[in-house]
């Protein structure tokens, strides 16, 4: 995928069919894309978060915010990154109960998102640069 060009409906179920044969351990051990141009595919599951829009996330620093899509239904939402987790092994991201009635996986449990970087502030920034420099 050539970075900057926006991706459709149809490539991202493409990304879940390419991706669907790697297991969940495996996927929650690459290390995360922080590029807000690249889309980064996660196994996801949801939580009683204590704001709508909160997400827990290992790797993006707190207060980062992230588009988020499901894949199988095309629906697309942005959540903020309010602390660590998820700690079940296999997930990577946790988005909060509200956010998964949205994107329309609550009854499933656990599903694969697409996550982008929307914004971030320079300290955020540069938390991410030492992440991928000294990790």
């Amino acid at each position: 995928m050539k970075v900057g060009i926006p991706i459709g409906a149809a490539t991202l179920l493409s990304l879940v069919f390419v991706l669907a044969p790697l297991s969940a351990t495996a996927m929650s051990k690459r290390p995360v894309q922080m590029s807000p141009d690249i889309p980064v595919v996660m196994v996801s599951s949801y939580y009683a978060a204590k704001q709508i829009h909160d997400i827990a996330h290992n790797q993006y620093p707190i207060g980062t915010k992230l588009t988020i899509t499901n894949p199988e239904n095309g629906l697309s939402s942005y959540g903020i990154v309010a602390g660590t987790g998820p700690f079940i092994k296999g997930r990577q991201l946790d988005v909060s109960t509200w956010l998964a009635q949205e994107l329309g996986f609550k009854g499933k449990g656990v599903t694969i998102l697409v996550v982008r970087v929307a914004s971030t502030t320079h300290n955020q920034l540069l938390a991410m640069t030492s992440w991928i420099t000294y990790n």
